[in-house]
């Protein structure tokens, strides 16, 4: 009920003649291009565009509203709000308090740390080590004796089936030995890095986790607005759009 009180209101102003609002100059800028992955690409700027869609939808009555990009921070941006009087009151508030926030309630890890941390993403890269394998110094299978002719003709019974396990035995002593050697040559006995620089897959994924590691206050802002708003005494006093109201009057 209260707002369709104030709707009145702002309809009755605006019949008698309003004050022309004085939109003060941006004098914070700030864009994703010009930070660099050691500062996460800005990230924190489209928190703060996120920040302020909820503000123009809240006193502009705009359940929709949405900034057409969250990349850059300047006067085109803030002109995309369509009542001049939170435009106002987002510019000024943007230069109080943005640098601030930016200093005290955006937490940037330290890059070289999380780049080395993510050193297992080279773990499977065929070209980031060179490997060095174990050698192999115990008897070899090729060295066990021959099998003998279990087949040969005029062999009793009793020859034949020596001969048989004599050749089981020799077959499993070169598979013994076989094995032994592949387990030996096989070994990674030493690991050299020998990457020259780092790959764009290796950088997309140490940006990727930077970025997620980053912490940025959003309750410090709404605590900042709050006490913004409190000091120009407009906290229980949500001014409404004349624009909308001149469309609807």
């Amino acid at each position: 009920m209260a707002c369709f009180v104030l709707s009145a209101l702002a309809l009755k102003k605006q019949r008698l003649g309003l004050p022309h609002v004085d939109v003060p100059k941006l004098e914070v800028v700030d864009s994703r291009d010009d930070h660099g992955s050691e500062e996460a690409d800005g990230t924190w700027i489209g928190e703060y565009v996120l920040f302020m869609e909820g503000i123009v939808r809240k006193r502009c009555g705009l359940p929709t509203f949405a900034f057409s990009d969250d990349y850059h921070l300047d006067a085109d941006l803030f002109d995309e709000i369509p009542s001049p009087h939170v435009r106002a009151l987002l510019i000024e508030f943007t230069n109080q308090v943005y640098p601030d926030w930016k200093d005290d309630g955006v937490d940037l890890p330290d890059y070289d740390y999380v780049r080395d941390d993510c050193r297992s993403y080279c773990e499977e890269c065929e070209d980031a080590y060179e490997e060095t394998y174990g050698t192999y110094d115990g008897p070899l299978a090729e060295d066990v004796e021959p099998d003998e002719d279990a087949n040969a003709p005029g062999l009793s019974k009793r020859v034949r089936q020596a001969r048989e396990r004599r050749n089981a035995a020799r077959q499993a002593e070169r598979h013994r030995r076989q094995e032994a050697r592949d387990d030996a040559e096989s070994e990674v006995v030493d690991r050299e890095w020998i990457c020259g620089s780092d790959c764009d897959g290796f950088l997309d994924y140490v940006s990727e986790r930077f970025r997620a590691e980053v912490t940025v206050d959003t309750d410090m802002l709404e605590r900042m607005w709050e006490a913004f708003l409190e000091e120009k005494g407009e906290r229980d006093f949500p001014p409404l759009i004349v624009e909308l109201a001149r469309r609807g009057s």
